[in-house]
């Protein structure tokens, strides 16, 4: 991810401040999930997706 190199895309979610029971993050999710299955089930390789309103918690980013 720009900026978070040390964070998958893949990954983003378990690394918001925003990743909460919200319509937007519901969505995002199933996205990151739906991209994960495409790229398992094919020959390429995805680098990245960024969400537009991913919020770094930096406490989680230290435990890691």
């Amino acid at each position: 991810m720009i900026d978070y190199e040390n964070i998958p895309w893949e990954r983003q979610c378990d690394f918001c401040l925003k990743a909460i029971n919200t319509t937007y993050c519901n969505e995002t999710k199933s996205v990151i999930e739906n991209l994960k299955n495409i790229e398992k089930n094919s020959k390429g390789k995805i680098d990245s997706f960024t969400c537009q309103f991913f919020s770094p918690d930096k406490q989680l980013l230290l435990k890691e």
